[in-house]
């Protein structure tokens, strides 16, 4: 189906603790070449608490490999090898 790899974000929805959203998305940052401030998600979450957020990850400033339409799974792996629990697998978003 090509609506499902279309899309300008890829979101991940990753359950974590022990981290605040400002941690989670300097780790992604990180490991995806992309600026902090270019990672979407919404609300700030505790650092003590047991949380489930989403994160949408800008396409165009991802490195080339997990731009694909296909490229969820490896981005999903990567989230998963830095540590963080998928609740979902990611999709892409327009």
């Amino acid at each position: 189906d090509c609506l499902k790899d279309a899309g300008k974000h890829a979101y991940v929805t990753l359950t974590r603790e022990g981290q605040t959203t400002r941690d989670v998305v300097a780790v992604l940052g990180r490991i995806f070449s992309v600026r902090p401030d270019q990672i979407g998600y919404a609300g700030l979450k505790d650092r003590h608490a047991i949380c489930t957020q989403t994160f949408s990850l800008p396409r165009d400033e991802l490195p080339t490999q997990y731009r694909a339409g296909d490229a969820l799974s490896a981005i999903g792996e990567r989230c998963t090898a830095a540590g963080f629990r998928l609740d979902s697998p990611p999709t892409w978003h327009r």
